[in-house]
């Protein structure tokens, strides 16, 4: 190579006018500069060295040598297809998180669940006459349970004796007293009298009183019906909603509805032919 042209090399790096300096890092100054005494003051050529900022030498935009000067870094090539996989890979995290349609199906089998144990609670309760399920609905505070109650039917077992007395054998002697108090806490207007683990109910009959209670224990089955029917639609709708189409959501919405005001109907027929049961003894 020329003296001229490796001078101008080492001019490109940082060098100025006469013995210049070397305008680069420590572990590079070294070689240039012995190139440069080598070369003396750009061999006579009377030329002025060009001036590079540090700036852009060191800004990552262009690679430095110490004899070869300045070359620019080769870009990268954009890889064909990248678009369409990143486009692919949207659609399937779309896909992911897609909130399914509801289950009209399943639906139907939750919000029967309470009106079926409403049906029966209601086929328990018969004013003026002893039956072994008129003391289903009853809950048991058990001693030592931490206020926790319990079905009667779980402590007891309940028997007809005949049209107007019930006999209520407990499992548990401890349990007696709970079961009693139950009992005489219920709207029945039932006298229950304890003989040993045997706790007998005389079923009076059907006074204005004992109707009026029982009128109104079967609108609060009614009423607690209701509230698990909501209980079941709140999240059924929740989903329909989510959905991302806004005539599926809409359609869906209008479904659950439907399902749960026709639940509703039927509690409120149960109720009604309830009450006028009671209301004609």
């Amino acid at each position: 190579m020329r003296v001229g042209g490796l001078a101008r090399a080492a001019a490109r790096v940082g060098l100025s006018r006469g013995y210049a300096t070397l305008r680069t890092p420590l572990w590079m100054r070294a070689d240039c500069s012995a190139a440069v005494q080598l070369l003396g003051p750009f061999g006579g050529s009377g030329r002025t060295a060009p001036q590079i900022s540090p700036a852009l030498v060191f800004s990552g935009r262009i690679a430095t040598s110490p004899l070869l000067g300045p070359t620019r870094g080769l870009a990268k090539k954009k890889k064909k297809g990248k678009g369409k996989a990143a486009a692919a890979d949207d659609d399937d995290d779309d896909a992911a998180n897609e909130v399914p349609e509801v289950d009209m199906d399943a639906l139907a089998k939750k919000l029967a669940r309470p009106l079926d144990g409403l049906l029966r609670e209601y086929a328990s309760l018969q004013v003026g006459r002893a039956t072994p399920g008129m003391l289903d609905a009853l809950q048991v505070a058990l001693p030592n349970g931490g206020g926790a109650t319990v079905p009667l039917p779980t402590v007891a077992k309940v028997l007809a004796q005949s049209a107007q007395a019930l006999s209520v054998n407990v499992f548990d002697a401890a349990a007696v007293p709970a079961v009693m108090k139950a009992i005489e806490a219920s709207e029945l207007g039932l006298a229950p009298e304890a003989a040993g683990k045997t706790v007998r109910v005389a079923v009076p009959r059907a006074t204005e009183e004992a109707r009026a209670a029982m009128a109104k224990q079967v609108r609060a089955a009614a009423e607690k019906c209701k509230n698990n029917l909501r209980g079941v639609r709140q999240p059924a709708m929740k989903q329909a909603k989510g959905h991302s189409s806004k005539d599926v959501a809409k359609r869906q919405e209008k479904a659950v509805q439907d399902a749960h005001d026709a639940t509703v109907k039927k509690v409120d027929a149960a109720r009604d032919a309830k009450e006028k049961e009671i209301v004609s003894l």
